[in-house]
């Protein structure tokens, strides 16, 4: 295996060479005789070494024919163009540099609305809570009182047909006692009204006005007067008792006068309805004229109400 040509020179650097200028293995020579050494592989190692040379001093040339092509001119010029785009640059940042400050300063405030905003997101959020909280305990109020109405309903509605059951045991209670308590009625009246009678009866008076509070009693009207009849002999005044212009069923309630008398008559009703009823004084008669309450007294008729007769 053959050295590298620079370690064996190295190995010569000690050995007498004859050098002869120029650029060629031809041109290098080597004395054997002194070194004692194979001048053949010596000999290849600088041939080997001046080729390599050759092809370094190949590479520099071209390389110094390059830098000989520069344009000093154009190479400053674009040296020029450079910083002043490298300026533009450095100006633009510059005013970039104004509006990052200027968002630094927005995004401060940004944070710090920011923060602020966070702050009152959990304070709601606790009023939230809060209120949830209540709303649950209003809700469960809600169901306990819905309930409490809904058994008050129910005891409302029970004590209101116990109500009314009670009012109907009172109304039936009410009637049986108003059916069986009489109730008194005075009407008083003065006046002393003299007529000419027909054989008809003509209205003479209205006496007042009661009220029939059972449906099942009787009304007794009692009357007590006094009457004079001018005219001859058999000649009459028939005096008769209504209520509401009727007369009771069996056409009673009647004082006949032949002359001048104290009368008295009793009549009784039956099956007035309840309510206010109107007691009044008719007359017929064939006499000249006759005249009732002669003096012009203070008079009465007594209405009874009572359980029927």
């Amino acid at each position: 295996m053959s050295k590298h040509p620079l370690n064996l020179l190295i190995g010569l650097l000690a050995l007498p060479l004859v050098a002869c200028q120029g650029t060629g293995a031809a041109d290098v020579a080597y004395d054997g005789e002194e070194s004692g050494l194979d001048s053949e592989d010596v000999q290849a190692a600088l041939d080997e070494l001046a080729d390599e040379l050759a092809a370094a001093r190949t590479e520099l040339t071209a390389q110094g024919a390059q830098i000989d092509d520069l344009d000093p001119a154009a190479f400053e010029a674009r040296i020029a163009a450079l910083e002043e785009a490298e300026a533009v640059q450095d100006a633009a940042l510059l005013a970039h540099a104004s509006d990052i400050d200027t968002l630094d300063g927005a995004i401060s405030e940004n944070d710090a609305a920011i923060v602020s905003l966070i702050g009152g997101l959990a304070a709601h959020a606790a009023a939230i809570d809060t209120h949830t909280v209540e709303i649950d305990t209003n809700s469960t109020n809600i169901s306990t009182n819905a309930g409490d109405i809904s058994t008050n309903a129910a005891n409302i509605a029970a004590g209101a047909s116990a109500l009314g059951a009670l009012a109907a045991d009172l109304g039936l209670l009410q009637a049986e006692v108003d059916a069986n308590v009489t109730v008194r009625t005075r009407l008083n009246y003065t006046g002393n009204p003299t007529l000419s009678p027909t054989f008809s009866y003509i209205h003479v008076r209205d006496v007042g006005e009661f009220v029939k509070v059972a449906a099942e009693t009787d009304v007794q009207l009692t009357w007590n007067s006094h009457v004079t009849m001018v005219g001859t002999a058999g000649q009459f005044c028939d005096y008769q008792l209504r209520v509401d212009d009727f007369a009771d069923d069996s056409s009673g309630g009647r004082a006949v006068n032949y002359g001048s008398t104290a009368i008295a008559v009793e009549t009784v009703f039956e099956g007035l309805a309840t309510g206010p009823h109107t007691v009044s004084l008719w007359l017929r008669g064939s006499a000249t004229s006759c005249e009732e309450n002669d003096g012009n007294f203070g008079r009465t008729v007594w209405v009874e109400e009572a359980p029927a007769f």
